[in-house]
């Protein structure tokens, strides 16, 4: 018998912030202002490696509801952004997201490395939040 564990949603932090901003590795991705990435979290459902990266799919939530899918095919190209339902091609929810990522980086001109740079803070923030609790 095997049972589903919930996993546990994490949110952006300050301190998570200036932890990250301090890393070389990764403080590419910390955005300017916050706030505005505060309600979303982002989960890794699926990842796998080949021979020219990691393919992988994500689900992004918003104040705890899944909003997203996200998938990167590992070939160096940016992230993808499906809705939640099966049928939804584009997310209702990607425009909410898109200006929330245009807050969150105010100096990148491209929304598309907007959202892609915050998508990847997000998956640092919930490794940080792994790493902290072993």
């Amino acid at each position: 018998m095997t049972t589903k564990t919930k996993k546990q949603l994490v949110t952006p932090t300050e301190e998570i912030q200036t932890r990250l901003n301090n890393d070389v590795w990764s403080n590419w991705c910390v955005p300017t202002n916050l706030a505005p990435l505060k309600p979303y979290a982002l989960v890794i459902i699926h990842s796998r490696n080949h021979r020219r990266g990691n393919h992988w799919e994500a689900k992004l939530y918003k104040d705890g509801k899944p909003v997203m899918f996200v998938e990167n095919e590992g070939n160096g190209g940016c992230n993808r952004y499906y809705g939640i339902k099966k049928d939804e091609f584009h997310s209702p929810f990607e425009k909410e997201f898109e200006k929330a990522t245009k807050l969150a980086y105010p100096d990148e001109k491209h929304e598309s490395s907007a959202k892609d740079m915050a998508v990847a803070f997000l998956d640092l923030v919930s490794l940080c939040h792994k790493e902290e609790a072993q």
